[in-house]
C-alpha cells in the first residue's frame, strides 16, 4: 500500500475515544475493506466486547490505536487489560487471533500500530531509534492506567514488540507499573548478528534500503505466509538500512543495561516475566537472548515450544494452542 493510501485511510478515522464503539456501517468503502481484510468487523460482532479505533499521538508519531473492552455495555465489569506490542512489518490486523483468545478469557485488549506500520504515521518499517517504539508502549500504558475503564495492565510483545517492552522496562527513567510481562520470541540479537553488523558498516553509507525476501521460515502456517506476501497490502517490501542501524543501537543499549545489572550498578527488574520461544526460530538468536534477558529480572520463566518458528502469534494450530494457553495461564496466575 502506498504511503498516500495509508494516509487516506488514517484520515478517515476520528481521534481515539471511548465514548461510543466504532460503527462499521458508517465506514467508507476503502476503510470497510481494510476492516474486512483482517476480520476486525466479524471479531467485534461475534464476541462479547466493544471495539474502539482511532488516531492518537504516541510520542512523536500519530498512531492508530485499537481497543476491545470486555462486555457489550457500559455497565460491564472492568477487566484486567493486555497491552499488545507487535513485531517488525506487523500491525494490529495480524494479531486478532491472540486478541480473540484474550477476549474469550475476559481480558480487555489494546494495541497500537507502531510508527511506520499498519495505518500509523511514518515511513514503511522505518525508525530512527527503538526508543520511539518504547515510547508507544509507555504512553499507551499511561493512558490505560489513567482510565477507570481498564483493570491492571499486563504487557505482551512479539519480537520487535518484545524489544520495545524491554527498552521501556529497563529504562530507569520510566517507573514501571505493569502486572505481568510476556515476551514472545524476543529480539535482542538476530541470528548472524556479526555478519549483519559487518554488512551495516560496509553498505550503510551507500544504501538506503534493501529488498525484503518473503519465505515460509517464520511460521508453519503456509496460508499466513502466503497472505503476508500476496494478500497483506500493509506489508513493507523493503528493509530500511536506518532500521538496521536502529536495531544495532538497541543491541548496544541492551548490552550496556545488562552489564550494569550484572555489576550491581542497577537493580534487577521486579515483577513476573514469561519468555515463550520456538526452538526452530531462525530469526532471533534465542540461545543468546533468553539467558541475557532472564539475568535482568528477579522472577522469570521460559516456555520452549518444540519446533515452533518465529512468528508465534501466527503459528499453525498445532503450536498456536500451546502458545496461547501458556500466555493465558500466565496472565491469569
Amino acid at each position: 500500500m502506498e504511503h498516500s493510501d495509508r494516509l487516506y485511510l488514517r484520515e478517515q478515522l476520528a481521534p481515539l475515544s471511548f465514548t461510543s464503539p466504532h460503527s462499521f456501517s458508517s465506514d467508507k468503502p476503502e476503510l470497510a475493506e481494510y476492516f474486512r481484510t483482517y476480520g476486525f468487523n466479524t471479531l467485534a460482532q461475534r464476541l462479547d466486547c466493544r471495539y474502539f479505533v482511532g488516531k492518537l499521538k504516541l510520542g512523536r508519531y500519530q498512531c492508530i490505536g485499537h481497543c476491545w473492552l470486555h462486555g457489550r455495555t457500559e455497565q460491564a465489569e472492568v477487566r484486567p487489560t493486555v497491552l499488545l506490542a507487535h513485531g517488525l512489518f506487523d500491525h494490529a490486523g495480524l494479531f486478532l487471533k491472540l486478541v480473540e483468545v484474550l477476549l474469550k478469557n475476559k481480558f480487555s485488549v489494546f494495541i497500537a500500530d507502531f510508527p511506520g506500520h499498519g495505518l500509523s504515521e511514518g515511513e514503511p518499517a522505518d525508525i530512527e531509534d527503538f526508543q520511539d517504539y518504547s515510547t508507544v508502549v509507555s504512553t499507551s500504558l499511561l493512558m490505560l492506567n489513567q482510565s477507570s475503564l481498564f483493570g491492571p495492565v499486563s504487557l505482551v510483545g512479539q519480537s520487535t514488540g518484545a524489544a520495545a517492552i524491554l527498552r521501556f522496562i529497563l529504562d530507569e527513567a520510566h517507573p514501571v507499573n505493569v502486572a505481568r510481562v510476556v515476551l514472545l520470541a524476543p529480539l535482542v540479537r538476530p541470528v548472524k548478528w556479526r555478519l549483519i553488523r559487518l554488512a551495516l558498516s560496509v553498505f550503510s553509507p551507500i544504501l538506503r534500503k534493501v529488498p525484503r525476501h518473503f519465505n515460509d521460515a517464520t511460521s508453519h502456517d503456509k496460508q499466513f505466509c502466503a497472505f503476508l506476501e500476496n494478500g497483506d497490502t500493509l506489508q513493507a517490501r523493503h528493509i530500511p538500512v536506518q532500521w538496521v542501524r536502529a536495531m544495532a543501537n538497541w543491541v548496544d543499549w541492551f548490552e550496556a543495561q545488562a552489564t550494569r545489572i550484572a555489576l550491581n550498578k542497577t537493580r534487577k527488574q521486579r515483577g513476573p516475566l514469561l519468555l515463550i520461544q520456538g526452538t526452530h526460530d531462525t530469526t532471533v538468536d534465542w540461545r543468546y537472548n533468553l539467558p541475557k534477558i532472564q539475568a535482568c529480572f528477579e522472577e522469570s520463566s521460559v516456555t520452549r515450544v518444540i519446533d515452533a518458528r518465529h512468528h508465534l502469534v501466527n503459528e499453525d494450530k498445532l503450536w498456536q494452542e500451546q502458545i496461547f494457553t501458556a500466555v493465558v495461564n500466565f496472565l491469569k496466575s
